[in-house]
């Protein structure tokens, strides 16, 4: 017979009450607002900016106060400064753009008002430039990185094996309290008892105990009749169901191998082909210019490395690695020679940002001698495939032990995968917070035993 287990794990605590969150959304927002608007009336040939005493109070705060005037209920209306919603980096970029460009427009209407934005035009699309910049670039980081999640208290039911992992891995979110447990020994060979199953969650008081906000289930267990119409009745009674997979996604960033469902993963990143390629236009500019600026750097220490290099001198000095790149193309990752210093030796890959074949932010590059043999893994990998290999990537940032030299590829495969489906500006902010908090750590200096 199928052992069944309940255990009650103690409660995180809840957290503080953050209203005032709002009140700093919309202070900021307005912040970011007027410094474009500023901007864009300083460059004006024909505004007196920078005379302001030959202007009166209402002279230089009439395009300001018009401008806040019109931001505010549009931006309420469509809830930007819902907590819900700030949370989200998709939803709050989507909606912000929308409030700026309603905004936007409204605000040129006023001719009374507002001529200096459309008399030239290019003082209107300089305003809106930087008004873009600045409220995409500081809602997507606070969506990512400061936004105050709400506690949610689940349940887990499923296998033991599936189910005991995650439970541990939980037990660093601050955000999620597990309540219950209800785990499925499976090792036993007979067939699965759905209906004993079901009986003995009913005697639990699932899901009317009112203590869970979502019921994460093992998707194995679904496909009994008896536990699928049960979690017909949850979905139907306003309960939130979710999966083992979305619960690794939404809260470890993750997409673990044996729960990946890769018709879903193929679907969802096909949806967003229209946003991924604008925002790889993006990064490329950006690649361009980091590149550019840093080859003169490349070149001051490829002479210094020829300058100091000892030993072998018929060795190259340069190091090229056949790696797996975008859509499989093979190509070749420069670096300086093994006894080159290692805060140099990673330079020459600058070359291959500039010719496009690595990218700033992206999964770690994949070493042709590491493909998997295993037809299974080497179907993953070519999933990985389909955005170009970058200098840092989400697993290096989340997973200390990814960095290694002799770390397994394989093993960041969770991470390169949920980076791919979800990439996107508020990722790689996010990757880049993640990034400078580690340089800072591992700069601190370290702390000795017995010490304050």
């Amino acid at each position: 017979m199928d052992a069944m287990q309940s255990e009650t794990w103690q409660a995180t605590p809840q957290l503080e009450d953050r209203t005032g969150h709002n009140v700093l959304l919309l202070l900021v927002d307005l912040v970011i607002l007027s410094l474009a608007l500023w901007l864009a009336l300083g460059l004006h040939p024909h505004v007196p900016m920078d005379r302001q005493s030959e202007l009166d109070l209402w002279g230089w705060s009439r395009w300001f106060l018009l401008l806040w005037a019109i931001w505010i209920p549009v931006a309420s209306a469509i809830e930007v400064y819902e907590l819900r919603v700030a949370g989200d980096a998709n939803r709050v970029l989507a909606l912000t753009a929308f409030a700026l460009l309603v905004a936007g427009p409204v605000h040129i209407l006023v001719p009374f008002i507002s001529v200096p934005l459309i008399n030239p035009l290019w003082t209107w699309f300089v305003f809106m430039g930087a008004a873009a910049l600045g409220l995409i670039t500081w809602r997507a980081a606070y969506a990512v990185l400061w936004a105050p999640v709400p506690l949610q208290r689940i349940t887990l039911v499923g296998r033991r094996r599936a189910i005991e992992p995650l439970v541990q891995a939980l037990g660093s979110v601050s955000e999620v309290q597990v309540v219950d447990v209800l785990s499925i020994d499976a090792r036993a060979n007979g067939p699965f008892a759905g209906g004993s199953f079901v009986s003995q969650i009913r005697r639990l008081g699932l899901p009317h105990n009112g203590r869970q906000d979502t019921i994460v289930i093992d998707p194995q267990l679904c496909q009994e009749p008896e536990v699928a119409r049960l979690v017909s009745q949850w979905s139907e009674a306003g309960l939130s169901i979710s999966s083992i997979a979305s619960c690794y996604e939404t809260w470890l960033g993750q997409m673990p191998i044996e729960h990946l469902d890769v018709s879903a993963w193929i679907g969802h990143v096909q949806e967003r082909e229209l946003v991924l390629r604008a925002w790889d236009a993006v990064c490329r500019v950006g690649d361009l210019l980091c590149a550019l600026l840093g080859l003169p750097f490349w070149g001051v220490a490829l002479i210094l490395v020829g300058l100091t290099r000892r030993g072998d001198t018929e060795a190259p000095i340069i190091l090229s690695t056949p790696c797996v790149g975008r859509q499989g193309k093979p190509f070749g990752l420069l670096r300086f020679y093994e006894a080159a210093p290692a805060w140099l030796r990673d330079l020459p890959m600058l070359w291959n940002l500039l010719m496009g074949r690595i990218t700033l932010i992206g999964p770690r590059p994949l070493l042709q001698t590491a493909l998997p043999s295993d037809p299974a893994l080497a179907g993953l990998v070519q999933l990985r495939a389909i955005t170009r290999p970058g200098l840092i990537g989400w697993a290096q940032v989340r997973d200390a032990s990814a960095s290694a030299s002799d770390h397994d590829p394989v093993a960041d495969l969770p991470y390169d995968l949920y980076y791919i489906k979800n990439r996107g500006p508020s990722r790689d902010i996010a990757v880049l917070y993640h990034l400078f908090r580690g340089t800072l750590a591992s700069l601190a200096p370290a702390r000795t035993v017995g010490s304050t």
